[in-house]
């Protein structure tokens, strides 16, 4: 409760009524009764005896009531004043009206409370006195009362409104909205947290709670919205916002066919599958790579049924895939799998009868036969052979296993057939067939008892020319013959003859027994082995050439190629030995112990680079004869040894620049050379790659010429250590021409400079302005005085004073040296001489200050060096009224050059000639 501007005032209440339920008869006898009073009753007021009637009055203010925390004391509006004593009063608020009588003092005060107070609304207090001034109607404080709450409503996003939050509207949040109070504000809470809403001018509000108020799931979210109006009644309401992103599904896979293994007679009339999905819910199922749509009851229980050909046949698991869909579109899956056993599994017979070939021989068949193969544990298997039945023995693995007696075999030559049936635990059965083979009679195999080579020995010559062995065998049979581990396949022919032939390169050269093998099998595997030997003297013992090069390296270089080369080895001894090389023989010498020697000179081996390989043959006592090769390399050159290099550029000449920045030479060379490069008696190792040789020149070796030749020697070594050399020559003019010297200047009118004279000279003249400006070409005219032996500048435009010039000669081969020339201005008597930073790169070797008056110049080591060539040596020209300031400077001496004395001073890695008419030098 609010109230504003009153004055606190307590009095008695008098009465009260209001409205229809007396208020009017109280106001009657309100008046009655102060009509009465002003009628009997004697005033005084102040100590005069004739009264005084006072006007009327009522405290003014403003009351402002609402909310939802009002208590019955807040329920109270006081309207007070004054009158004259017993004067009525009667005061209405709205549709309540409430009187009183003054007081002795003329005070009055009403309480509008309990059953008086007024119903909501604006109102303004209406008071009328009556009494000794009369009627009078005044009015009182303002009254506005609002306790009513706000309407609310909500209008979409929750289960008020049958809205329902999907999986695929999950993400996007829940958009709650509503109606309320225009001017209200409206709160909603969910899950602990709150949520300012957005309201519009019409009352219209909206609140978006983002997918992490939720969790997702199938259930409903409890929400509070609170709408609270500008006098702080509110209203609450209670709804939900339902969360429906889950579906469900199931397949009964453990129920498929009863045992939840599919056989083949259940295969052939389609399985039915079932599940369990929520209630309205469509359930789509595929199994094989087909799709079903299942039929789904009022319980949510779902069937499908595949047909045959859509289930394959075998044994495995198939896996099954259903997928629902709810009423909202919320879809979930599951999976599940299904044994499929259509077939005995792993039924098979793994054995071979009659071993690789299948053909039982009469040597397995007196063994027996044994039987083998694999099946589905627990499965039954039963074999026939030859009208023999026997039952398998099956172990826990599903291996089994059968054997027949040798008795129990069929004989001679026939075939016949194995048969194996299994019958697993479900009642599949499956069938497998075999034939197998029966030879049991043996065949004939001899080798010709006859001497080979008619004296059972294989000499040089008689293996030369092939060895043939004979024998007999069963007609048309294959036999195998093995001479010394060399085997060849012959086929008898239709008298009962082979003939095995061996080519001279099959019988192994020495002295030794050969083993002879004959070995025959016919198709049932029946084999039969014959054996004998014959003696073999084919090569010359101990025949050999010595491992070890011909030379250290086994490269024969020039130098070794000069003393000649031998080469050795071993061979049998009163044997004889021949060495060809490059088309050279020689007969070799051979000591008792069969050592063998023989030389070849330097003229026998060709000058060159190349591979040579020895043909080296030796025959014995008895004919026989050997060869072998040594390979070794002859390089008695370099070759190749190039250089493609050009010193100096375009112009073929070393300027003083290229001499600074220095200059790579390049060539070919025979790869794994080395490569020394000499200039001026200053020796260069050089990179070589891959048969490029390049090296480096640093300036520090090229040698100050003015235009002459500089030889350049290239020497190469290959590994095989000859050698080569080749020689260059380069032109080199890295001397820098004289700076310019400047003998006069001309003047304008206006004493400004208008050019200058040098002494005439064969090299190119630029002359440059420097100053705060920077660098700018002065463009001038040139004219040759023979008879004075100069040349006059004359400037296209005059120069500032105090400017300073650079005067540069550039030779033929680009060598340039600048004169740094000072400008004096006509009119200062004195001046401090600053040497400009930028002077264009410019090698500066002489400072003129002759054209100066009384100039003091101070250069610093940096300006030195930043300006001259790498010697750092600068002249200073001058006048006995100049000054230079060389600050840390040490003198060091006297030096006479161009026709002038100079003072030499030193200035860390600076020298600086100064002209000795130069008195006041500073350091």
């Amino acid at each position: 409760m609010i109230f504003l501007d009153r004055a606190d005032v307590v009095a008695p209440d008098y009465g009260a009524a209001g409205g229809d339920d007396g208020s009017s008869n109280l106001l009657s006898g309100l008046l009655a009764g102060g009509a009465a009073l002003a009628a009997g009753a004697v005033f005084s007021k102040g100590s005069g005896d004739d009264a005084v009637i006072s006007a009327p009055t009522v405290n003014d203010g403003a009351y402002v009531i609402g909310g939802d925390d009002l208590t019955e004391a807040d329920r109270l509006i006081l309207v007070d004043g004054t009158a004259n004593p017993d004067d009525v009063v009667v005061i209405i608020i709205g549709d309540r009206t409430l009187g009183t009588v003054t007081d002795a003092e003329g005070n009055w005060r009403v309480v509008f409370d309990g059953v008086n107070f007024p119903d909501d609304g604006d109102y303004r207090a209406e008071v009328t006195v009556s009494g000794l001034a009369g009627e009078v109607h005044l009015t009182g404080p303002s009254v506005t009362i609002d306790t009513t709450p706000p309407p609310v409503a909500i209008t979409s996003g929750t289960t008020s409104s049958g809205d329902i939050i999907t999986v695929s509207e999950f993400d996007g949040g829940v958009t709650v909205t509503g109606t309320t109070e225009v001017g209200a504000s409206v709160v909603l809470i969910a899950g602990g947290v709150s949520h300012v809403a957005e309201v519009d001018a019409q009352g219209n509000w909206s609140v978006t709670l983002t997918s992490s108020t939720f969790e997702r799931g199938e259930y409903v979210e409890a929400i509070r919205v609170i709408a609270t109006d500008s006098f702080n009644n509110s209203t609450t309401i209670n709804d939900g916002v339902e969360i429906d992103t889950v579906s469900g599904v199931t397949i009964n896979t453990t129920t498929i066919e009863t045992d939840g293994i599919i056989n083949a007679e259940e295969r052939s009339d389609g399985v039915q599958i079932t599940g369990t999905t929520d209630v309205g819910s469509s359930v789509v199922v595929e199994m094989n790579g087909y799709t079903r749509t299942a039929v789904v009851d009022a319980q949510g229980n779902w069937t499908v049924t595949f047909i045959a050909t859509e289930i394959p046949v075998g044994e495995q698991n198939l896996t099954i895939n259903a997928t629902s869909t709810d009423e909202v579109g919320n879809t979930s899956s599951a999976t599940g799998q299904v044994v499929l056993d259509t077939w005995v599994r792993n039924f098979d017979i793994t054995s071979q009868a009659g071993g690789a070939d299948g053909i039982v021989n009469a040597q397995e068949a007196m063994q027996g036969m044994v039987v083998t193969g694999t099946t589905e544990p627990g499965a039954s298997v039963s074999v026939t052979l030859g009208g023999v039945s026997r039952s398998a023995s099956v172990d826990a693995q599903g291996n089994w296993t059968v054997t027949f007696t040798a008795n129990e075999l069929p004989s001679g030559e026939q075939t016949a057939t194995l048969t194996a049936s299994s019958t697993d635990l479900a009642g599949n059965t499956a069938t497998e067939t075999r034939s197998v083979i029966f030879d049991t009679d043996a065949g004939l195999l001899t080798i010709s008892p006859a001497p080979i080579e008619t004296d059972d020995v294989i000499n040089h010559v008689e293996a030369s020319d092939g060895v043939v062995i004979t024998g007999t065998s069963t007609p048309f049979a294959m036999v195998d013959v093995t001479l010394d581990g060399v085997s060849k396949t012959v086929q008898t022919d239709g008298s009962g003859i082979w003939r095995a032939n061996y080519a001279a390169g099959e019988i192994r050269p020495g002295e030794y027994e050969a083993q002879i093998t004959a070995y025959t099998v016919d198709a049932a595997g029946n084999e039969l082995t014959r054996s004998d030997t014959v003696m073999v003297d084919t090569l010359v013992r101990n025949f050999a050439v010595s491992a070890n090069p011909v030379t250290a390296d086994n490269i024969v270089n020039d130098a070794e190629q000069g003393q000649g080369v031998t080469l050795s080895g071993t061979t049998e001894p009163g044997a004889t030995v021949a060495v060809v090389v490059e088309g050279v023989s020689r007969m070799a010498t051979v000591d008792a112990a069969g050592n063998w020697t023989a030389r070849f000179s330097g003229l026998d081996l060709p000058d060159g680079t190349y591979t040579t390989t020895a043909q080296i043959s030796t025959e014995d006592r008895a004919g026989n004869t050997a060869t072998t090769t040594k390979t070794f390399q002859v390089d008695t050159e370099v070759v190749p040894l190039t250089s493609n290099s050009r010193p100096g550029g375009a112009d073929g000449i070393v300027s003083e620049a290229e001499a600074a920045q220095g200059f790579t030479l390049t060539g070919q060379v025979e790869q794994g050379s080395t490569v020394e490069v000499t200039i001026g008696g200053q020796r260069l190792s050089a990179q070589v790659s891959g048969g490029t040789w390049s090296v480096a020149v640093p300036a520090s070796v090229i040698p100050m010429s003015d235009g002459e030749n500089v030889s350049i020697q290239i020497a190469a070594t290959d590994r095989a250590g000859n050698t080569k050399s080749i020689t260059e020559t380069m032109v080199v003019d890295n001397v820098a021409p004289d700076a310019p010297d400047m003998t006069a200047i001309t003047w304008d009118q206006s004493q400004a400079p208008r050019g200058i004279i040098l002494e005439t000279t064969d090299n190119d003249v630029s002359i440059v302005r420097v100053g705060a400006g920077g660098v700018q070409t002065v463009g001038f005219n040139d004219q040759d005085n023979s008879f004075t032996g100069e040349t006059s500048y004359t400037f296209n435009n005059v120069v500032p004073d105090g400017s300073h010039l650079v005067v540069t000669a550039t030779d033929s081969a680009g060598n340039s040296t600048g004169t740094y020339v000072v400008l004096g201005d006509p009119d200062v008597s004195r001046s401090n001489v600053s040497l400009a930073s930028n002077i264009g790169g410019r090698e500066i070797d002489v400072i003129d200050l002759e054209f100066t008056e009384e100039a003091t110049l101070t250069i610093t080591e940096a300006q030195i060096v930043a300006m001259t060539g790498e010697d750092n040596t600068v002249r200073v020209l001058g006048n006995s009224d100049e000054t230079v300031r060389i600050t840390g400077a040490t003198r060091t001496g006297s030096r006479f050059e161009n026709g002038q004395n100079y003072d030499v001073y030193e200035l860390g890695d600076a020298t600086v000639l100064i002209d000795d008419d130069i008195n006041n030098v500073t350091i």
